[in-house]
């Protein structure tokens, strides 16, 4: 898909954007997206709920700091998680309104229950078995069985 602004590169940046429940969208290639002002709200999302003195503090693995977690708007490592919690359920508690996240549960689909093999089931196994070791004699005794339950 082409950049829906320069027409030339791969689009690689999907912005959608939904405003008083219309949605609009916009596939941008990554020189035009960082040229577009697209994420200024989304940092001012991410830095909400941050005090000020916090701004300064980083993790400890990884180095990375509150305010380029707040312009990245991703952690760094693991431990990230760990060191940015409350500034990170507080960016969660704004933009998706619960910073808890609800799983959808999948109906349980019951297996259907296993059936006896029918005694006609059994007796084509046998043919099949008779035919296999050449013995037609006794093929010829089970296929007839079989036509006289089937009612041929």
């Amino acid at each position: 898909m082409l950049c829906e602004k320069c027409g030339k590169n791969n689009a690689t940046v999907m912005y959608t954007q939904i405003v008083n429940g219309k949605k609009s969208s916009l596939n941008l290639c990554s020189g035009c997206a960082s040229g577009e002002s697209l994420f200024d709200n989304f940092g001012s999302l991410l830095s909400f709920g941050t005090r000020p003195e916090m701004n300064g503090s980083s993790c400890p693995l990884c180095g990375m700091t509150l305010s380029e977690f707040t312009r990245k708007g991703r952690m760094g490592c693991g431990e990230c998680y760990n060191t940015f919690r409350r500034q990170a359920t507080a960016m969660l508690q704004k933009i998706h309104g619960t910073s808890v996240h609800n799983v959808k549960k999948e109906e349980i689909k019951e297996e259907a229950p296993k059936k006896e093999k029918t005694e006609i089931e059994i007796l084509k196994e046998k043919l099949s078995q008779a035919i296999a070791s050449e013995n037609y004699e006794e093929a010829a005794k089970i296929r007839d069985e079989i036509r006289s339950k089937e009612g041929k």
